[in-house]
């Protein structure tokens, strides 16, 4: 194997010479040459990029770490493998997962708090007994300064307040703000009947907490969040959904109508991060690996 190609790493192949070393000579077995097997003994990665591994047969799992200095991010990898594979995606007291089918890739997000390390792991279900297959992964974050630097989801403006006014989702991580004067940002995005979105919320600063709320086509409210809080949230409906960002002290506003119903709200400015990714896999084209 040539390490450089068989990897496929992004940048310079040193900086991922411990999950190489071990991917080559089919040597883990504890001795520390493979990728960690388990999520304490994840191996280090230097900086965000793509790469590729392989799964030796029987349960057989890849562990891998990356740093982010104690900062609040926005997290997101997608995953792709030529046979069955899990792919657990961890920060700090969060823990999320999808099962790849054969050929198949799939993408997930997650924001978090003072977070300083980012974990993924690769591995084959426990009740599949598959030979050795391939695998690839790219992983990257973005802090609360990059995504609250230029507007609510980076688009310079304001987001807007009602359903008929919400501003289109155009990337699985979005920072925001509302405050006294902007009691409401509401999002928009289409869903498919029977597909899955995942959906996470932290709040960066301010006094008064931020509930997000999932919106179907039809206006229902079909699940909430608070800060810290992941929701795998089914779509049972065909059409244009929504995320509302508001306040618990706040008023919500009439969707239909546009119209405040409730008293007033404080001075201060909410700062918020959200994720939103749909785990669902999908085939790979032409092929993964």
């Amino acid at each position: 194997f040539v390490a450089a190609q068989d990897l496929g790493v992004r940048e310079d192949v040193e900086h991922v010479r411990e999950a190489v070393r071990g991917e080559i000579t089919q040597n883990d077995g504890g001795s520390g040459d493979d990728a960690g097997d388990s999520k304490d003994r994840a191996t280090r990665l230097d900086h965000p990029g793509e790469y590729r591994g392989k799964i030796r047969s029987g349960t057989d799992a890849d562990w891998y770490a990356l740093p982010t200095d104690s900062r609040d991010v926005c997290v997101e990898t997608q995953a792709w493998a030529n046979e069955q594979t899990r792919v657990d995606l961890s920060l700090p007291g969060t823990d999320v997962s999808t099962l790849l089918g054969p050929g198949s890739r799939a993408s997930l997000a997650l924001v978090g708090q003072q977070i300083d390390e980012i974990r993924l792991g690769l591995s084959t279900p426990e009740t599949t007994k598959l030979d050795d297959h391939d695998y690839g992964f790219s992983l990257d974050y973005r802090t609360a300064a990059e995504l609250l630097a230029n507007g609510d989801a980076g688009s310079g403006q304001d987001a807007g307040d009602t359903l008929a006014t919400a501003a289109p989702l155009e990337d699985a991580c979005l920072g925001g703000s509302i405050g006294a004067e902007d009691t409401t940002d509401v999002y928009r995005f289409e869903g498919t009947a029977g597909s899955t979105t995942l959906v996470s919320l932290a709040q960066v600063s301010g006094e008064d907490p931020v509930t997000l709320s999932v919106i179907s086509p039809t206006g229902e409210r079909v699940a909430s969040l608070q800060d810290g809080d992941v929701r795998n949230v089914e779509l049972t409906e065909t059409g244009t959904w929504y995320l509302e960002l508001t306040t618990t002290t706040r008023p919500q506003l009439d969707q239909w109508s546009g119209l405040n119903t409730g008293n007033g709200a404080s001075d201060s400015m909410d700062d918020y991060l959200v994720s939103f990714e749909g785990p669902d896999p999908e085939p790979c084209d032409p092929t993964c690996i």
